[in-house]
């Protein structure tokens, strides 16, 4: 059934990550059609999304797309990954059955005619046949896309990733290398 490639580190695992893992899950359950995961470049918004196909995705079939690198496909099907990007909507589409999820990352990478024929799709056939849509991108872009979305009369659910607070950052330091730098900065200050 669905694979994903082991992350090369395990994930460090926040309260805000954990909400958003668990939230996504839940919106996909409650028939939310499309989900937008947002945030600043670099704050871990592509390791989140494999860890949860890591955790929520064992079962489900799922195709992800990476455009930042548009040789990145892993999933549940079997996709001509050297598929150009203008005909990859078409190739990648036909292949979801009912009860897939589309995971689309870097997607503010993607060609204009390639979001718009995926929103498109997503607000007419994925109705039909129960497809869900996860969309993940860069804050920069958000607004733009979100009108996208409500122009074609698509439901979404969107939340933003943000950056570590003080206190989870001396904690994923201490997890990885640096046992009791709390308490050393605790003591310093």
């Amino acid at each position: 059934m669905p694979t994903s490639p082991e992350m090369p580190f395990d994930y460090f695992l926040t309260q805000q990550s954990a909400n958003i893992i668990e939230d996504l899950a839940r919106s996909l359950q409650q028939m939310s059609q499309a989900n937008l995961l947002y945030g600043g470049r670099g704050i871990g918004k592509s390791s989140l999304i494999q860890q949860f196909i890591k955790t929520h995705l064992k079962l489900t079939p799922f195709i992800l797309i990476n455009f930042l690198d548009q040789k990145r496909y892993q999933g549940s099907y079997d996709i001509d990954k050297t598929e150009s990007q203008e005909n990859f909507s078409d190739t990648v589409l036909e292949k979801l059955e009912s009860g897939s999820i589309l995971i689309l990352d870097h997607f503010e990478k993607a060609d204009t005619t390639v979001q718009n024929n995926l929103i498109r799709f997503m607000s007419g056939q994925s109705r039909k046949t129960n497809i869900k849509l996860i969309l993940v991108t860069d804050i920069d872009g958000v607004n733009d896309l979100k009108k996208l979305i409500h122009g074609n009369q698509l439901n979404i659910y969107s939340v933003e990733l943000k950056g570590l607070s003080i206190a989870e950052q001396i904690a994923y330091l201490e997890s990885r290398c640096c046992d009791g730098l709390g308490e050393s900065l605790r003591v310093n200050s």
